[in-house]
């Protein structure tokens, strides 16, 4: 029987157990493993329209019809692949839960004690409610009742991608204004809701409330309590060594070749491995040999379904006993925004591969490059700065040339948005669609939000709707992306959160990048390169009527996007940004973490926020006795 056969008996038939089979049936959504006939055909069903909105109907009917229960523990295992049922209700038939929540009605709970009716009113409703739902309550009342559960409904609601419609981006940033108001919870101890958690910790950064990441204050002693309760607890006994050479541990939560994170950190991690003992620690399905060549020592663990692997990664770095841990980034991992949370080593530093403060209490220290910093006011770590040009790209071992393809006079323009779709927020789909209207010729939106299944048939939805007739191309690899990009004519960088490697990308095939810059560092990034690869200063825009102004000068202007795009493929990019093993290597990363490791109680008893490579040469820390 068919994982949609299935849950379509125990609903209509009213089992109670239909709960728990929708659960198991959006885990396998999320996991892109939902089967259609599993006797006759074992392959991941393909998600049609038809499919998609049988499921969405069995799903509100479960939560309508009285004679079905939804337990705490249903809310809870819900909770879990909400984003997997939010993107199914807005790809279906429905488009949204509405009919469903107006027949449930509105929650009237406004405390942390329920009443009988009260709790299961609040468990039916919220266990559909996104939102992006029109059938809405007080914002308020989704922190109401008791601290377990709200705390459920605040993180699922955070960690759905994407989100569909203005009034849904809207909400989720008066959600994050009620940070205040959130009580302390206990999530349930399993490694599903450690997902939850760290999804939510990470998605925030797609919003746009000011206070955005101060949210992980709330959220990182949750992961403590979880991780406790899982047996994964600090290291006890750590001992500060700063005059030995140091071991550094680097757990990556993404490392493969093929991943933009081993671009992003190969040369500096050729650093650390010239001048200390390194070692990675990391999933072993993110090593290839060439990553092994940028470290002494690798040690790997495999994702277990008990959630065992925390405990085991925790236990590799234990044993290494490393002077200093680094995290490339924190936030693309579960395990990483885990261990984060954990003190595991005397020193603990983290890179920008997740460009946000983590807000952890274990994490001491961030290294950045100068141009993604505007001031401490976003940052919770001491943040140590290396100069821009620092930064070299390790170049991609599986990287194959494409001929930039310069079009001088196409009768429709292609308007390339490679970026992931956590970026493609819905105002800057707002801000196209009023640019498309606003432009004397015709547009071509080509997206690539690097997702699939549910995803990616939430986000042609949500697209479609925006900007009717956009392509929405799905997961592609690496060297076909770039040759399809290369079909585009200019690149219109997301806000609040702009690209990187998108931004290489395009003005290596010769795409003009027009950007916003902001405060945050993951809008400032766009910039940063553009300056480095000298770009007219007019493409970094500083508010939104700028970037309207300039991206209509080249979408009208063939002769001036023609000039650009010819600068552009023409500016060297490979050579300005990118090595392999036989570049002569830079120091200034290596020479901030050994700064880090010999001065730590010095810089931290010195308490500036922030340590620029003028403040380090100019430091003096007081004599040890």
């Amino acid at each position: 029987m068919s994982d949609l056969v299935t849950l379509e008996r125990q609903v209509y038939l009213r089992r109670p157990e239909a709960a728990a089979t929708a659960a198991q049936v959006m885990l396998a959504m999320a996991t892109s493993t939902l089967a259609l006939d599993k006797a006759r055909d074992p392959k991941p069903a393909e998600l049609t329209l038809p499919v998609l909105t049988r499921i969405a109907a069995a799903l509100c009917t479960a939560a309508v019809d009285p004679a079905l229960p939804v337990r705490r523990e249903d809310f809870a295992r819900l909770a879990v692949v909400h984003g997997a049922l939010a993107n199914t209700l807005v790809a279906s038939g429905f488009g949204s839960a509405d009919h469903a929540l107006a027949l449930i009605g509105l929650p009237s709970a406004r405390s942390a004690t329920l009443s009988k009716p009260e709790l299961e009113r609040y468990l039916r409703f919220f266990a559909l409610y996104t939102l992006d739902a029109d059938v809405a309550p007080d914002i308020a009342q989704v922190l109401a009742g008791p601290p377990d559960l709200a705390l459920l409904n605040f993180l699922k609601l955070i960690a759905v991608k994407p989100i569909a419609t203005l009034h849904g981006h809207v909400q989720r940033d008066a959600l994050l204004d009620l940070q205040d108001s959130i009580q302390p919870g206990q999530l349930p101890a399993t490694p599903d809701h450690v997902v939850l958690l760290s999804n939510a910790w990470m998605l925030v950064s797609y919003a746009e409330h000011p206070r955005k990441h101060e949210v992980k204050r709330k959220l990182n002693p949750v992961m403590r309590d979880v991780m406790g309760r899982m047996g994964v607890k600090d290291a006890p006994g750590l001992v500060r060594r700063p005059d030995r050479t140091p071991t550094v541990v680097v757990a990556s939560e993404i490392m493969h070749s093929n991943h933009v994170q081993y671009r992003y950190f190969g040369q500096y991690l050729r650093q650390l491995k010239s001048r200390f003992h390194s070692v990675l620690v990391t999933d072993r399905r993110e090593v290839d040999d060439h990553v092994r060549d940028l470290f002494h020592e690798v040690r790997d663990f495999e994702r277990r379904t008990d959630g065992s692997h925390l405990k085991t990664a925790a236990g590799l770095i234990r044993e290494i006993d490393p002077d200093v841990l680094y995290y490339p980034s924190v936030g693309m991992r579960h395990w990483g925004v885990a261990l984060a949370n954990l003190r595991l080593a005397p020193v603990q530093v983290m890179g920008l591969g997740h460009t946000a403060s983590s807000y952890c209490e274990t994490v001491d220290y961030c290294v950045a490059e100068a141009g993604l910093v505007s001031g401490p006011e976003v940052w919770h770590e001491t943040m140590v700065l290396i100069p821009d040009a620092a930064h070299i790209l390790e170049r991609s071992p599986h990287y194959v040339p494409v001929e930039p393809q310069i079009r001088e006079k196409p009768a429709t323009l292609r308007i390339a948005l490679p970026s992931n779709l956590l970026k493609i927020n819905p105002r800057f789909l707002q801000f196209l669609a009023e640019l498309r209207a606003a432009t004397r010729r015709p547009i071509d939106f080509h997206l690539f939000p690097n997702v699939s299944g549910v995803e990616l048939a939430a986000a042609r939805a949500v697209v479609a709707k925006a900007l009717p007739g956009a392509t929405v191309h799905p997961i592609l690899a690496y060297n076909r992306y770039l040759a399809l990009l290369n079909q585009c004519d200019i690149n219109l960088s997301p806000f609040p959160f702009g690209g990187m490697h998108s931004v290489i990308d395009s003005i290596r095939q010769g795409l003009p990048v027009v950007a916003l810059e902001g405060r945050e560092s993951h809008n400032r990034t766009d910039a940063m390169l553009l300056r480095r690869f000298g770009m007219p200063d007019w493409l970094i825009c500083h508010s939104e009527d700028d970037y309207r102004h300039q991206a209509l000068r080249l979408i009208d202007d063939d002769a001036l996007r023609v000039e650009v795009s010819r600068q552009a493929a023409g500016c060297g990019v490979d050579r300005l940004i990118y090595g392999n093993a036989a570049t002569p290597l830079r120091t200034e990363f290596a020479d901030a973490i050994d700064w880090i490791h010999g001065h730590h109680e010095a810089i931290k008893a010195d308490g500036r926020p922030i340590w620029t490579l003028e403040d380090r040469m100019a430091f003096m820390p007081p004599l040890v006795a």
